[in-house]
């Protein structure tokens, strides 16, 4: 494969270090952080970090353009929610510049941000989903036995807070140190992911690849495996999603299939949509679904062609670190 030469910067990409890999083989990768900040994909390839200040300020893009003027980024992917609200402000500027901005519009990824407005639209469109409170909505409401329930941040990424709460007392100090919370009640049953691709042109998507969430660890997939699509009718509801979101590019949706006396029942209720690549993406590429090479034909203008995948393939992630020198 020749050298890519397309650059695309990341302004913040964590720990996802096989998804910087697998772009790698077709473009040039910079990824962004705070100055000060140490994270896997910056140890794994220290001479292609770009220090940003942090979203929320002015600074972040007056630097972020200046970025793009001094390498010569030609796609823009952000794979974090903070990054996503703040970049499309300047989504104009930045394809004045011959910048690509590969995100959603911009109502989309703000009704995915914002979780309960995510559920009302899901609602909206008579999806299942869990029944969902918002603190203040909690506090205003008699419930006789609720739990267990669910909890997670409003607003926030990779599933962080997300936690199980089993009765009033573990609620009240949740609420106390996150007022910013979801409510809703536990749904046991399988999770799942569906990793879809969009061309931005087309309501259904260009691939969608299904992994089965074996474990989950802090909100994220700890084991997966690649299983195949449900023929079903109510599966098929959420592969035709793209009707009521407008998506391009990567989207994720997680969701539960519930239990009913040890059986699973043939509804999903959607817990989640992430307008991104999400952390098990590199699964999903190793089974054949390359959405690295679809990235680069979407931003190319060519046609995307879907690459047939494996199902059956597995994935366990085991605790380790990335190492690196100090930079000078």
């Amino acid at each position: 494969m020749a050298e890519p030469t397309m650059r695309l910067l990341m302004p913040s990409a964590g720990r996802k270090v096989g998804l910087v890999r697998a772009l790698s083989r077709y473009f040039k990768v910079y990824v962004g952080g705070l100055a000060d900040e140490i994270t896997a994909c910056r140890l794994w390839s220290p001479g292609n970090f770009v220090a940003l200040p942090p979203t929320n300020t002015g600074a972040f893009y007056t630097e972020l353009l200046a970025v793009v003027e001094r390498l010569g980024i030609n796609v823009i992917l952000p794979v974090r929610n903070e990054d996503m609200a703040m970049l499309g402000i300047v989504r104009k500027r930045l394809a004045d510049a011959g910048v690509r901005l590969v995100m959603s519009p911009d109502d989309t990824v703000a009704a995915c941000i914002d979780k309960a407005a995510m559920f009302v639209k899901l609602a909206s469109h008579h999806y299942h989903s869990p029944v969902t409170f918002t603190a203040s909505d909690w506090e205003h409401l008699k419930h006789p036995d609720p739990f267990p329930l669910f909890i997670k941040d409003r607003y926030g990424a990779g599933s962080r807070a997300a936690c199980r709460v089993d009765n009033e007392e573990q609620l009240r100090l949740a609420l106390a140190a996150n007022s910013k919370l979801i409510i809703q009640p536990f749904i046991n049953g399988q999770e799942y992911t569906l990793d879809m691709f969009f061309d931005g042109r087309n309501e259904a998507p260009v691939q969608a690849v299904l992994r089965k969430r074996v474990s989950v660890l802090n909100g994220q997939m700890d084991g997966g495996e690649i299983v195949p699509l449900p023929p079903d009718v109510n599966f098929q509801k959420i592969m035709n999603i793209g009707h009521f979101f407008k998506f391009c590019g990567p989207i994720n949706i997680q969701f539960i299939q519930p239990e009913y006396n040890g059986q699973p029942e043939y509804v999903y209720y959607i817990t989640d949509i992430n307008p991104r690549f999400g952390g098990g993406i590199g699964l999903t590429i190793a089974s054949g679904a390359d959405f690295a090479a679809y990235l680069l034909e979407l931003v190319g203008n060519g046609e995307i062609i879907p690459r047939p995948y494996k199902t059956g393939l597995r994935a366990a992630c085991f605790f380790d670190y990335a190492y690196g020198e100090r930079e000078p």
